[in-house]
């Protein structure tokens, strides 16, 4: 995983302004639709964080389909 991150933070310093704009208006709504606050259990917690690194993983394998 940490090689995953490392990956996209490269590809995400290697975007001009613009698309970097462009990938923040995209995952805008995303970012609204969110709520933050405290999780009754442990399990909730890492049912966050899978559906979050879920998400992320659609994202990236959506962005490697389309730029290569």
């Amino acid at each position: 995983m940490p090689a995953l991150v490392q990956q996209a933070s490269e590809e995400y310093k290697a975007l001009s302004v613009e698309e970097k704009e462009a990938l923040i208006e995209e995952y805008a709504p995303h970012r609204e639709c969110k709520t933050f606050g405290l999780r009754a259990t442990s399990k909730s917690k890492v049912n966050d964080i899978t559906g979050m690194l879920k998400a992320v993983e659609g994202k990236v394998c959506y962005l490697f389909s389309v730029y290569f």
